[in-house]
C-alpha cells in the first residue's frame, strides 16, 4: 500500500511497504507556487495601479497647462479612471487612490 500524508508546507510522509520517509510532496509544492505567483501577480498590479494614476495625473496636466489633446482612446481611459480616482490638487492620503486605481486596472 502507498499513501501521501502531507504535512506543513512542501513536504509529506510517503508511506510505501510500512516505510516511512519524508519526502518532497508534489501537491504541496504546486500549491505553494500558486500561492506565491498569486503574491506577485497583486505586486504587479499595485505597481501599474500607482504608475496609471501617475500618468493620468499627467495626462490631466498637459490637457490642462498645454492645451494638448488626448487620444480617443487616452480620453476614454482617462474619463473612466476619474470616475474612480479623483484628480489630485491638494495633498492627501493616496493608499484609497492606489487601492481605487488597481482595482480599475484588474477590471479593465
Amino acid at each position: 500500500m502507498t499513501a501521501v500524508l502531507i504535512i506543513n508546507g512542501a513536504f509529506g510522509i510517503h508511506i510505501n511497504k510500512g516505510k516511512c520517509e519524508q519526502v518532497p510532496c508534489v501537491l504541496c509544492v504546486g500549491f505553494q507556487a500558486g500561492k506565491n505567483l498569486s503574491k506577485v501577480v497583486d505586486g504587479v498590479a499595485r505597481i501599474y495601479g500607482f504608475e496609471l494614476m501617475q500618468v493620468a495625473q499627467a495626462m490631466d496636466l498637459q490637457k490642462k497647462v498645454n492645451h494638448r489633446q488626448l487620444s480617443p482612446q487616452n480620453e476614454q481611459l482617462l474619463k473612466a479612471l476619474r470616475k474612480q480616482v479623483a484628480y489630485y490638487d491638494k495633498d492627501r492620503l493616496f493608499t484609497p487612490d492606489v487601492e481605487a486605481s488597481t482595482q480599475f486596472l484588474m477590471k479593465f
